[in-house]
């Protein structure tokens, strides 16, 4: 259960970034700027929490294969950034966030074409469809 609440702490989080960073974008931060920006705090911060839960450790016994995967997710999340930053100079933060949220939709086909270890259910898919159709009645 505390998944679930650790999850929904992580949806609030990801809320406020595009609304903290919009003024800057609109008065003309260019967006790879705030990327990189949101990099350089984000960076310390983590190892500083990872520091402070005495898990440096962790670091150490990252193989190979990790650390690509891990340079393969902060490419995503770059590009995510960088898109959603982008679509901010000239979007309201709703729309942009509610076209955004639309990630479920494809998070659901790179689970179906990558991920063999999860099973995609008739209620995960009619849930997923769900939310893309509410984006869809946001948006339109």
């Amino acid at each position: 259960m505390s998944g679930y609440w650790l999850a929904l702490l992580a949806a609030l989080a990801w809320s406020l970034p595009p609304i903290l960073s919009r003024p800057a974008i609109r008065d003309g931060l260019p967006p790879l700027a705030a990327v990189a920006a949101n990099a350089m705090i984000a960076l310390p911060l983590g190892y500083g929490i990872i520091c402070a839960l005495g898990r440096r450790g962790a670091l150490r016994r990252l193989d190979r294969r990790a650390l690509i995967y891990l340079g393969l997710t902060g490419l995503c999340s770059t590009a995510g950034f960088l898109c959603m930053f982008t679509a901010l100079r000239t979007e309201s933060v709703a729309a942009t966030m509610a076209l955004i949220s639309s990630y479920p939709l494809w998070n659901l086909l790179a689970v179906w074409l990558v991920e063999r270890d999860e099973r995609i259910t008739w209620r995960l898919l009619i849930g997923t469809l769900a939310i893309v159709a509410g984006v869809v009645v946001v948006v339109s």
